[in-house]
């Protein structure tokens, strides 16, 4: 298998798919986890840039709960790989929270904050609607039970686990071309042929 793009996604897939026994080649266009994810706020949570409310009128429902079901499994797996490779990250649980966009929050903003906790609380998540937010002194959403680590360790720690079965990391190989016959990518001059490509870049190819 090839993996196109080395941060959180690519060497998350990378480090599955050598568990699972399969032969991994990734590639990466600059360094390992040098870009979005190397510049992250460290902030792990479900909560999504689209809000709850958004997802639940265009997707209905259970779409919008399943959405948010995957950040809480995405946060599992962080911790089960952490604990199985004994990663040195600092990661911890903490609350998380979503306030107000000002310090003048209108009725609407404040009707809007404690209808997405509702929300949040009927679909089975820990959500409470509080008066006043930590730091801020806005109104705003406790989340219970979000992580917070050190991205870089945690992922060289991966890179290092997914080197250890015999899967192998190139960077500085940027993908320039994508061949199908037979399946292969083109990178720094050289095919690298393969039975599946996970494309796993910010931006896609």
């Amino acid at each position: 298998v090839v993996v196109v793009g080395g941060g959180n996604t690519g060497l998350t897939a990378a480090y599955l798919l050598t568990v699972a026994g399969r032969s991994v080649a990734l590639l990466e266009r600059d360094r390992c986890a040098a870009v979005d994810t190397g510049h992250t706020s460290a902030h792990l949570t479900m909560v999504t840039d689209v809000r709850l409310g958004e997802l639940e009128k265009r997707f209905g429902r259970s779409h919008a709960q399943a959405a948010w079901d995957a950040g809480l499994a995405a946060m599992a797996q962080i911790d089960a790989i952490v604990r199985k490779e004994q990663i040195d990250c600092g990661l911890e649980w903490i609350d998380g929270y979503l306030h107000a966009p000002g310090p003048d929050a209108s009725k609407e903003d404040l009707e809007s904050l404690k209808e997405e906790a509702h929300l949040a609380l009927e679909l089975g998540f820990d959500a409470t609607f509080v008066p006043s937010v930590p730091f801020m002194g806005v109104p705003g959403i406790r989340f219970e039970s979000q992580g917070r680590f050190h991205p870089r360790r945690y992922l060289a720690g991966l890179a290092h686990a997914i080197q250890e079965r015999g899967g192998q990391i190139f960077e500085h190989s940027g993908v320039e071309e994508f061949v199908e016959k037979p399946l292969g990518v083109k990178a720094r001059g050289h095919l690298v042929q393969c039975r599946d490509v996970v494309i796993a870049t910010h931006n896609p190819l």
